[in-house]
């Protein structure tokens, strides 16, 4: 985690040194979080970022907005946000918009050129690229936050020799998703005569 975000700093340092050279002397920050304030992750990150600002920049305003796409996060409330965000930030002239997790990032794919225009966009925490995002968004960049399942898997096979069928049991948001493809497409085939069993539940006291 420390060089994931020590790499994430030099990245938005940088642009907002090469902004600098061209803007205000005040950088205006929005970090755009795909979940809620009191989830640990998102604390965990946004102390990371407001500390690197601290120790890079003498003077910055920054803005924090929490997506909440845990709960809920159709493209009905997706357009609503869109709308809010535009409303909010009429006339508000960012310098970098910082990205937390997949949903954050997917969102401003979708809506951060007419939000955000020209913004350059800096994005951690994410499990995979999105489709389209190296060769139609130029201006964004990041880093990856790779799960090793491999070894996890393979540590619990060890441990219990006889299992025939494994479970991967997560909620229903974009993250616990998209970590089931990536294991059904890249790993399934490292591990012969194992049936490996996908359930997402809204509620996980059900399953």
């Amino acid at each position: 985690m420390t060089n994931k975000l020590t790499l994430l700093a030099l990245l938005f340092l940088g642009i907002l040194a090469n902004s600098l050279a061209h803007h205000h002397p005040t950088n205006h920050i929005l970090v755009l979080h795909s979940y809620h304030p009191s989830f640990r992750w998102n604390y965990e990150m946004s102390q990371g970022i407001i500390s690197t600002l601290d120790k890079g920049l003498a003077e910055y305003h920054l803005v924090q907005e929490y997506m909440d796409s845990k709960r809920l996060f159709d493209e009905t409330y997706q357009q609503k946000l869109r709308n809010l965000y535009t409303h909010k930030y009429e006339g508000v002239s960012f310098d970098l918009v910082i990205a937390t997790d997949d949903d954050a990032l997917r969102f401003l794919m979708e809506y951060g050129d007419e939000l955000f225009p020209g913004v350059p966009v800096v994005f951690c925490g994410i499990n995979d690229y999105p489709e389209g995002l190296k060769h139609q968004k130029p201006h964004f960049t990041g880093v990856l936050e790779e799960l090793d399942i491999n070894a996890t898997v393979s540590l619990a096979l060890r441990l219990f020799p006889q299992t025939r069928t494994v479970y991967f049991v997560g909620d229903q948001s974009t993250t616990a998703f998209d970590l089931s493809r990536i294991f059904r497409n890249r790993h399934e085939n490292d591990f012969p005569g194992i049936t490996f069993q996908y359930i997402h539940k809204s509620n996980l006291d059900d399953v």
